[in-house]
């Protein structure tokens, strides 16, 4: 619409008319379909024109449900759960077998590589999944700790050591087996960890909002092909 008020169409550029009423493009549609049945832009437009605004699922792009009720999206929920599930068993195990818990002595470095030793204070849950230290160049902090000297009662967060099946098979900024090494390990039991673990990890998910953040912006890898699928 033009400052005077009046409607020009995006198509033609005529006043007075639309883009979706156009009798030109009208007629290109028509005779395009006329030459070739199959036109896929064409039965695309006409489809369009008849339907109004297709609606489209924003995660699969394909007609006759919503994002809420996708099934491929709540395929693809479920295989994160069950992965994580996977990964959180060895995290576990590791930190029986090895003694990480609340209380633990891990020697760390900081940004210039000079070494610390700090006490285990806690387990950073958000970051213990797969996706944030397998399948990544990148792994997050996963063990928070404290400073010896509780005059500065704050606490860091680090990653974890490269752990065969466990923390990323990338090479990038993880690749050091000096970023945390156990000094003096503490008892931890299978009971104790699960004991101290949330419930929403315990079940799988991400965090308390069930994994809806994490996909809430991810598409399907097929969603720019499934835009075509009427016209196959």
């Amino acid at each position: 619409m033009s400052f005077s008020g009046t409607v020009s169409c995006g198509y033609c550029g005529q006043q007075g008319h639309n883009r979706r009423s156009c009798p030109e493009l009208k007629k290109v549609i028509a005779k395009r379909l006329e030459e070739n049945p199959d036109d896929a832009y064409a039965k695309w437009h006409k489809e369009k024109q008849a339907n109004g605004k297709i609606r489209r699922c924003t995660y699969c792009n394909k007609k006759g449900h919503n994002r809420r009720t996708c099934a491929e999206l709540a395929e693809r929920k479920q295989e994160w759960r069950e992965k994580a599930a996977s990964w959180r068993l060895k995290f576990a195990r590791w930190c029986v077998e090895n003694g990480v818990g609340p209380g633990a002595l891990i020697e760390v470095r900081n940004w210039s590589n000079t070494p610390q030793t700090r006490m285990v204070n806690n387990y950073y849950w958000l970051t213990l999944n797969h996706e944030d230290q397998w399948d990544t160049n990148y792994p997050a902090g996963a063990i928070t700790h404290l400073a010896l000297n509780l005059q500065r009662n704050t606490y860091a967060t680090s990653r974890l050591p490269k752990v065969p099946d466990m923390v990323g098979t990338k090479d990038g900024y993880h690749a050091s087996d000096g970023i945390l090494r156990i000094v003096s390990p503490v008892p931890v039991t299978e009971e104790m960890f699960m004991k101290a673990a949330p419930q929403w990890w315990k079940d799988g998910y991400d965090a308390p909002d069930e994994l809806k953040d994490r996909f809430k912006n991810r598409q399907s890898p097929n969603h720019y092909d499934n835009g075509f699928e009427d016209f196959n």
